[in-house]
């Protein structure tokens, strides 16, 4: 890659057929951003003198760059006005494509703590027609604002967008694909509902097993798997147990202890806590070591200031069972520092530190909705 790079330098013809490949997905609503964002940062890296990549590439990059921000739970990105500038550009040259940067700057502006920006940024596509992104688009904007309402705390109204959501996804021609958009909005679903005090356990496990499967055989099958595909409902399944309490499954669970592993990034932190919240009452040295690794993958290289605030909250309850948090301060201040509209959250954590209370609590005050 490196010699064809500096081939392609010299040579802009060169350069341009490659560039005329990269471009040939643009027209599909199916397009791999990881893989295309790779091909245009070696375009734009061997761009010849004069030559620049089109605007629409250009955000395709952006967008690429920030869904990895996204993430890993990073902050504000100082590209994000251009892409803001492109996005109105290419409205009316490629609706879908700027639908997608939008909804990509949506979950920056969550992972910010920034709810009502995050709404206002897909202000325009609740205006126009569904057509005008696509279906597919249209739902995920959709999905978004049901996000965006949990994270403010509104269950009902949360519940009622991922409906909307879902509905359209079931309404795509590519069945596949609609069953594949739908699957993370389920999972939104049955947190919001989850969480919602006035829905009984009932509907709960039922929104709960449309994701997971039949839980008493979900339980066993999550519970020791490392596949990429299984991990944010790993991690549903045991945010119900913990939050929702089943003590036939706890026990089925806990009985797979000894072939459970972790794997790196987001959200095996949170499992490894879950993990920790059902073992404490009978194994508390155990629990604490989880509860440690947890804090020990958010704060690892690379992650975010929201990342590092879930490790927070895991070490805050590491330390409520008997683990004192000597440099607390120091993990705080920088979360602070980098996401001020969360500084009344962690001030609650702070608030823990001095005086200890029950850790489930301390996450769903501190990292609302899906963030625990």
């Amino acid at each position: 890659m490196e010699r064809l790079g500096q081939a392609s330098q010299k040579d802009a013809a060169l350069w341009q057929r490659y560039l005329s490949y990269a471009f040939g997905p643009l027209d599909s609503k199916r397009i791999d951003l990881r893989a295309l964002g790779r091909q245009v940062e070696w375009l734009e890296r061997w761009s010849p003198p004069g030559h620049a990549l089109p605007p629409p590439l250009r955000l395709l990059w952006l967008t690429a760059k920030l869904a990895r921000a996204n993430h890993l739970g990073q902050p504000e990105q100082p590209w994000i006005d251009e892409m803001r500038t492109l996005g109105g550009r290419l409205l009316e040259e490629n609706a879908h494509l700027v639908c997608r940067a939008e909804l990509n700057l949506a979950v920056n502006a969550t992972n910010c703590y920034d709810f009502d920006l995050a709404s206002r940024l897909l202000d325009r596509w609740r205006r126009l027609p569904k057509a005008v992104p696509g279906l597919r688009f249209w739902a995920q904007v959709q999905s978004s604002l049901g996000q965006h309402a949990a994270f403010r705390g509104d269950h009902a109204a949360a519940v009622a967008l991922f409906d909307q959501a879902l509905a359209a996804f079931a309404e795509l021609s590519n069945i596949e694909e609609g069953q594949r958009e739908a699957r993370q909005t389920q999972t939104y679903r049955a947190i919001a509902l989850m969480d919602d005090p006035n829905r009984t356990d009932d509907e709960v496990r039922a929104a709960v097993e449309i994701v997971t499967g039949l839980l008493p055989d979900a339980v066993t099958r999550l519970a020791v798997s490392m596949a990429d595909v299984d991990k944010y409902a790993h991690h549903l399944l045991l945010r119900w147990l913990a939050y929702r309490p089943d003590a036939t499954l706890r026990i089925a669970y806990l009985a797979q202890q000894a072939y459970w592993r972790a794997e790196e990034g987001h959200p095996w932190p949170l499992i490894q806590f879950y993990r920790a919240v059902l073992l404490q009452p009978d194994d508390l040295t155990a629990a604490c070591e989880l509860a440690l690794d947890g804090f020990r993958r958010a704060t690892e290289r690379e992650q975010g200031p929201l990342v590092t605030l879930i490790g927070a909250c895991c070490r805050a309850g590491a330390a409520a069972w008997g683990k004192p948090w000597q440099d607390a301060e120091t993990v705080l201040a920088s979360v602070e520092t980098a996401l001020p509209l969360a500084r009344k959250r962690v001030a609650v954590l702070r608030q823990f530190l001095a005086a200890p209370t029950e850790p489930l609590t301390l996450l769903r005050t501190v990292l609302p909705f899906n963030f625990h």
